[in-house]
């Protein structure tokens, strides 16, 4: 083959490789394309279809679009969410069996939200934009229900299970006498204390009395993924000067079998020393830290 055909046949070989490759290349691009589009429907069946299952998804896009937060049940922060989580969510996947509270600020502060769960054939929380809920709190101008814009707002959360992580308040010492049953947040219904309790106080913590309007809270226990809880003898947390000394709290992380055992000192009564026995007039509930898997 003299030199003139040889530079033929071998500029032909070339240009057939050169095309080969850009089709290669371009099927690539397509094909990563189609792997970063999720399908919405096959994501909500592939979390909600799990028995009990205990983690929600979260998401940095609309209609479960691009990074996935995989969220344990457990309280998140942006010490653990991560500081470039900040209001960075725009929707998300809840199952049936948990509750979600988001608030608005670090910390679990500012305004705050309890998100619907989802259903198989419906997302109500694919787009935070126009976002359905059913409780809001922390802010007494927001309503119990109605639609929210929460898009790119999100700074911390708390998930738990009601079935499994609560705490048990009784009348009596060593978890004896009537009982209730309370949650990180409260229980939607008409006849639920928590839901009246946090209505008629602004969303802040759960108060709790009895028949005569009095507390009566003797022991104490928890479970699941609470980690402790603040005991207040003021309504609300408030820390005003009032009767058994303003804002006087205490703060439990493991059951208590009688609320004898704490003391306190009213600074308007420094010579008598008193009890929480029978004057916890609110508690707030503290879940453990979650965990998390980050999905690109």
């Amino acid at each position: 083959m003299n030199n003139k055909l040889f530079s033929i046949a071998l500029s032909i070989i070339l240009g057939l490789c050169s095309t080969a490759n850009a089709q290669l290349q371009k099927f690539d691009i397509n094909k990563k394309a189609r792997i970063g589009i999720r399908n919405e429907a096959s994501e909500r069946k592939s979390l909600l279809s799990k028995s009990e299952p205990k983690e929600v998804w979260f998401y940095e896009h609309a209609n479960y679009q691009g990074k996935k937060y995989v969220l344990s049940t457990g309280k998140f922060t942006l010490s653990n969410l991560g500081a470039s989580a900040n209001d960075f969510f725009s929707s998300a996947i809840i199952p049936s069996n948990l509750k979600v509270k988001v608030f608005f600020d670090d910390n679990l502060g500012g305004k705050w939200i309890m998100l619907m769960p989802d259903e198989l054939g419906k997302g109500n929380n694919i787009d935070f934009t126009n976002l359905s809920n059913y409780l809001c709190g922390k802010d007494r101008s927001m309503d119990v229900s109605g639609v929210i814009n929460a898009n790119d707002q999100i700074s911390s959360i708390e998930i738990f299970a009601p079935a499994y992580d609560y705490i048990k308040i009784y009348d009596d010492c060593n978890y004896k006498g009537n009982f209730v049953s309370l949650m990180a947040a409260p229980t939607p219904g008409p006849n639920s204390p928590s839901m009246k309790s946090f209505i008629d106080n602004g969303f802040g913590n759960i108060l709790f009395y009895n028949a005569n309007n009095k507390a009566v809270v003797s022991s104490i226990s928890l479970h699941g993924q609470v980690a402790s809880v603040d005991l207040c003898v003021n309504e609300n947390f408030r820390y005003e000067s009032s009767l058994l000394g303003g804002g006087i709290k205490k703060n439990i992380q493991n059951n208590l079998d009688c609320l004898t055992k704490i003391e306190f000192v009213d600074p308007s009564r420094p010579d008598t020393k008193f009890t929480f026995n029978d004057r916890v007039r609110s508690i707030r509930i503290n879940l453990k830290f979650g965990t998390k898997t980050i999905i690109d």
